[in-house]
Parts: structure tokens; sequence; C-alpha cells
């Protein structure tokens, strides 16, 4: 993996996570609660989503996390809590902070 950019944590964060429905196995409504979390750091981040994930028992295809600062998206939490730049193209993002050895995954 190439460098990781520099990309600081900001005040006034906040994590937005969703489990959608996987109509592979046929969930066609949300799997989980909306949840909106104010974060101080990406760790505290991937440690909540982490947390999310294990909660709701949320696979790969019910994923979705990202990090906002205001109405900005700054951040995009892949499904291994790995966190990365915003881009919409994923062939765009670069990693910001890699999922810490610490943090069982999955949970």
């Amino acid at each position: 993996m190439s460098e990781m950019p520099k990309v600081s944590a900001k005040k006034g964060m906040v994590l937005h996570l969703r489990g959608h429905g996987n109509p592979d196995f046929r969930q066609y409504a949300d799997v989980a609660p909306k949840k909106d979390v104010p974060v101080k750091s990406f760790e505290e981040a991937q440690r909540i989503a982490a947390e999310y994930q294990a909660e709701y028992d949320l696979g790969g295809g019910n994923w979705n996390a990202w990090i906002t600062e205001g109405k900005k998206k700054v951040a995009h939490i892949s499904y291994n809590l790995r966190v990365w730049t915003p881009e919409e193209d994923w062939r765009k993002q670069k990693a910001i902070l890699e999922r810490p050895a610490n943090l069982k995954w999955p949970m």
C-alpha cells in the first residue's frame, strides 16, 4: 500500500452508521437503526463502528459508514474498519488509517 495521506481528525466530527438490508439475502429494509455519533478522532470512530457491526451482526453487504465535519464528508469507513479519504470513486480513495491490530474484528 502506498504512503497514507496526512489527514487529521477535527472538532465537530460526526460518525454516521447505517445497516442497510442486503437484497442477496432478501433483506429489503434496514437491518439496524441509523446512528449519528459525535466523535473526537478517527480511532474512536473505528471503535464505535466495530461495536455497531457486532451489535447488529452486520455483514459487508449491509454496511455503510462515513464521517462528516459540518456538512462536508471527510472520511469513509469500510467494512474492515479502515478509514479512507471521502472520494465517491473507490479507486481514488486513499487509506487514512489502518485497522489497529488491537481492535478485534469482527467482534
